[in-house]
This record gives C-alpha cells, structure tokens and sequence, in this order.
C-alpha cells in the first residue's frame, strides 16, 4: 500500500463559507447552486505533507483522526489541529508548521499549542472519549531550531520533530503496520505502553555471559516478538541522542530474498533495555536471580511492552522478516519464518541511555559497516575529549557560524543535498595537516591554533572561541582572495572536499610562516599573505581542471605546493611552482 497524495483538490461548500476558503488559497471554481459554489485549489509542498501525514495516520490505525484529509479547518475537538490519532491513553496533536510561508516564530507556535492542551482535553472528554493525556509536537522543515526555542519546548512538553521522521515512516507504513504508531510515540517521548495480549511479561529462553564487569544475557526469541520490543534511535537532528542511520529498502528487499531462500543469520543482535533492572534473570521455576553465574541457563525475562528495547545492532536484519517484495508468496513465506524463527540476542546489562550511542559506535568502527561521516558526527557527543571528537566539534562550529555556514554536510545536523563538504573528510584534513594537533614525534605543533594544554592526556571538551575564530578568519580571508570561485560553491572548487583539502594545506603553510615571521595569526595577518593570489591561480588553472587535478593525494599535494609558491611562503614549494610564480 502506498500513501498516494492529491496535488490538486476540489471541495463543494456553502457560499456563506467562500471568504473564508479564499483567504487560505481556495478559488471559486464553478457554482453548484444558488446556496453552494466549488472550490479549486493547487495544494503546496507543505499542504501535500499535511495530507500525507493524515493518510499515515489513518494507515498505522490511529483512532480519532481527521477522517477528511483535505481539511484544513478541522476543529472537532476545539481549536483547529492539523494532523491528529488516539492510541492506548494518549491523543497526539500536531502541528505542522508551514515553511512555504515567512519564518516561523517557534516561541510562538509552542505557546499557541500549549495553550489549545487543555481545551482539547476538556473536548475529548465531552465526546466520552477517556484519552489521559494529550501530546503534542510541531512538525517542522529545515529552519533552525535555536537553544531558547528548545528550552521552551522542553518546558512546555512539546516535541519539536523534523518533517523527514515523518516521510520516512510514511515509507515503511505498509510494512511495519499497527507497531509504527508505538515508534511514532516513542519518538514523542512516551514509554511503556504494554502490549495488547494482556500478559504482562516476555520470557525468553538464556544463556548468562561475563565479558569484563558486565553482564551479557544471550537469548532467543521470535522475530515478531522483537518487531514489538525494538525501537531503533534513527539520525534526527533534532533529537541528540540519535546515532542510527535509515532503514535501506534496497537492502531490505534483498534480506527478503535471503530469507525466501532459506537463507539464516549466524550473528547475534544487541539490544539494551530502557531503565535499570528492567531486564530480570530467571530460572525454572520462575525464581528471579541476581547475580547468575556465566553459563547460567535461564530466562530472561522483559514487559510485554512496545518500543521498550532499545536496537543497537541489527536492524536490517529484523526488519527484513517484514515484507518488502511486493510477492505474495514471499510475504506468506516471511510471516511463516517471522513466527517461527529464533533470532540469537545479546542483552546488555543497560549501560544507561548515554551510553548507548558510543556502544554503537564501538561495535561498527570494528566491523566498519557505517558510513565513516557518521562516525565522525558521533564522536563529537560521544568521545568528545578525543583528538577526532574534538575536531568533529570544531566542524560543526566552522559549520554553524562564519564562512562555512550551512556549507558542511553533518549527518545529526543536516542534510547532504548542496552540499560537497562533508565532515569526515575535512575531519581527516584538519587531523593529518596537524592544525590542532598537541604533539607529533617530529614536531611540536607550536605553530598550529591549539590554545589549551598540550601536555593533558585528553582534549577539551569543545574547542575555544579563538581557535574557531581562527579557522574562521582564514576561510573568510579565502573567500576575500577567491571571490569568483566561492559564488559558485559546489560547482566551483573551494567548496568541495578536493578544494577545502587542498586549502587547510595552505592554512597549515601560512602557520607555520606566520609563526616563523613572529607575527600573530589574525584576520588581516590571512588576508595579507593570501590577498588574491588564491582566485589568480584558479582562475588560471580553471577550476574544472583543478576539480579533475585534486582528486588524488598527489594532486592535492602538486595544488597546495603551487599555490604555496605563489603566496611565496612553503618550504615544499618546488622549483616549478617557484619559476610560474615568477612568470618565467
């Protein structure tokens, strides 16, 4: 099933009701009668994800929606609600906020929203519907969300949610079905909803394991048991605990096929569970025991409740028991293995949700399966007193402010659409030209823009206003010196990876001269030695050329090296770049 979506819609109303359509973009169309008219209108991109929205809603099997979802003055319950659905005891509200218009003043939104709570509460109860609580969320786009506008939304108890979370569970309505309203929740922030059988624990056949001071518990249970326990902490960059990447469909079709053809997993999937001794070890006869022995065999024993294991490694390989082939013999066969099949377990003893992320990235910086940019957008959160967390902050700085705004593609951040920049790579040029480095076997770094204490065993947890400054001045001092080239930002070749490589091997360059010269890295001491130099030598290369040249180490080296030479500064500057310098 697949969530189709009107561009265009049609509506018969009174006359009476004519201003107010045409006010929100309707236009007459025809009249019906003397009493009635039809209406016309092209809905927006953000009308169209409203609508989409609705239809999810109504396809996960949310009670109380908006059974009309061409409606946008749906005021059953009070004020007007733009998207909504009942389950268990809580309502869900959202609002979904329309980017195609001015900016949104958030403040404002959260405090109009918290303020229609009570209301509808008050209105559910009139119709008898017995919902205890009502949650709510305001759906945006990419507008920035600033630390006041999260402030208040933590203190409101609203959620504040990106509008891809809700495009990417519109995907996978048709496979994840009924439990996708209980992610959708978790996501909101709400827990422990048992499930629908009534019995209030899993009790899964275990094995005790050691490693170090945990304690592991390997268990086996059904794939559509684990369907109802896992939740899975997808990237969102308005949720900063979130580490895991997408559901892949392509990949998702293949394990489909996999499994059809009797294809089996032989490694384990790690879980953690939500809160301290939640996860319980039992023996035979149901006794709970505290500390088991390793080889202990037993049970595990968990609530019966949705979304209340968190999925740390894995997911591909569950979700692949849902249907995505589209084959109804596929599917038939799927649901046979869903219900029959053991999947092999590993529980950790919960090391707490902030660990979780690091956990993460432990077991896949080992098997190396994660793309290494979000490698590097974890590590900032959860090694941050590391070399690479370090830089990974000092990225999203450069990346949040100054020339490079905006211009960094950071998986828990942002998208990587226009964007050629991403953070491993100007990560990985930031930490092999030393620009921040304590000490090397050879050197001693005292040239670079390192401002803390060079003989700690670990690096601050975020870097100084002044080293960013420092970054800053000279990619603004760049841009001075290559105007022409920074307009064209991606298509042009600063702005790539090849080009932002390329250019810290001149700010290392220019460093060290400056250190040599005595003189301060500043803003005017960047824009001296780079003047125009820089737009000079791409507009002679071309940057076409120079995109084509860049693209191994050793042309990267040959652009700096000449570059270098012009700026008459390098000790690597080789005679060739020397005598072009010189126009011989």
């Amino acid at each position: 099933m697949k969530i189709a979506v009107p561009k265009f819609g049609y509506k018969n109303i009174s006359n009476k009701e004519l201003d107010k359509y045409e006010k929100n973009g309707w236009q007459f169309d025809k009249e019906i009668s003397s009493s009635a008219s039809r209406v016309a209108k092209s809905y927006t991109a953000w009308e169209q994800f409203e609508i989409k929205m609705r239809l999810l809603f109504k396809a996960i099997g949310f009670e109380n929606v908006i059974s009309d979802e061409e409606n946008f003055f749906f005021e059953d319950f009070g004020p007007q609600i733009d998207v909504c659905g009942g389950v268990d005891k809580f309502f869900i509200m959202i609002d979904c906020t329309q980017s195609d218009k001015e900016k949104v003043n958030l403040k404002k939104k959260l405090q109009e929203n918290f303020a229609k709570r009570a209301r509808v509460l008050k209105a559910l109860k009139a119709k008898g519907l017995r919902y205890d609580e009502v949650v709510q969320a305001i759906c945006i786009g990419e507008e920035a969300v600033s630390r006041p506008d999260r402030a208040e939304a933590e203190e409101l108890g609203i959620t504040i949610i990106q509008d891809e979370f809700f495009e990417n569970c519109a995907k996978e309505a048709d496979k994840l079905g009924d439990s996708l309203r209980y992610q959708i929740l978790r996501r909101l922030g709400v827990q422990q909803i048992p499930a629908s059988d009534g019995r209030e624990f899993f009790e899964f056949p275990a094995l005790v394991m050691k490693s170090g001071t945990r304690t592991l518990y390997n268990f086996c249970a059904t794939p559509a048991d684990l369907v109802k326990v896992a939740y899975v902490r997808r990237v969102d960059r308005l949720d900063e605990e979130s580490y895991q990447r997408e559901l892949k469909q392509s990949k998702l079709k293949n394990l489909n096929s996999f499994l059809c053809e009797d294809g089996y997993y032989a490694n384990n999937l790690v879980m953690c569970f939500d809160t301290p001794h939640q996860l319980k070890f039992i023996d035979s006869k149901s006794k709970i025991i505290t500390s088991p022995k390793a080889g202990t065999f037993g049970y595990v024993r968990v609530p019966r409740r949705y979304c209340c294991g968190e999925l740390i490694d894995g997911q591909h390989r569950l979700y692949g028991y849902l249907d995505f082939s589209g084959n109804p013999e596929m599917a038939e066969k799927l649901k046979s293995r869903r219900e029959n099949d053991s999947l092999s377990v590993v529980a950790v003893e919960d090391p707490g949700e902030n660990e979780r992320s690091l956990l993460f990235v432990d077991i896949n910086t080992n098997q190396t399966r994660v793309p290494v940019r979000d490698i590097w957008a974890l590590m900032g959160r959860v090694k941050p007193t590391s070399q690479v967390g370090y830089i990974a902050n000092l990225i999203k700085s450069l990346n949040h402010e100054g020339p490079l705004k905006g211009r960094i593609h950071i998986p828990d951040v942002n998208k990587g659409v226009g964007r050629a920049i991403n953070i491993a790579n100007m990560g990985k040029g930031i930490k092999d030209r030393n620009l921040i480095a304590k000490n090397t076997p050879s050197d001693r770094c005292l040239w670079n823009v390192f401002d803390d204490d060079r003989a700690a065993a670990e690096y601050p947890k975020q870097p100084s206003a002044k080293v960013i400054s420092s970054f800053n001045a000279f990619f603004d001092a760049l841009h001075q010196s290559a105007p022409t080239d920074w307009r064209r930002q991606r298509d042009g070749f600063l702005l790539t990876n090849n080009g932002i490589n390329v250019a810290l091997r001149v700010y290392a360059e220019v460093l060290k001269y400056l250190a040599a010269m005595k003189d301060k890295p500043s803003a005017a001491a960047f824009r001296r030695v780079l003047s125009g130099t820089v737009g000079e030598y791409i507009e002679k290369r071309s940057h076409k050329k120079l995109r084509k040249a860049s693209s191994s180490e050793v042309g990267r080296t040959e652009c700096a090296r000449d570059i270098c030479a012009m700026l008459k500064i390098g000790s690597s500057a080789t005679p060739k770049a020397m005598a072009k310098a010189a126009g011989n």
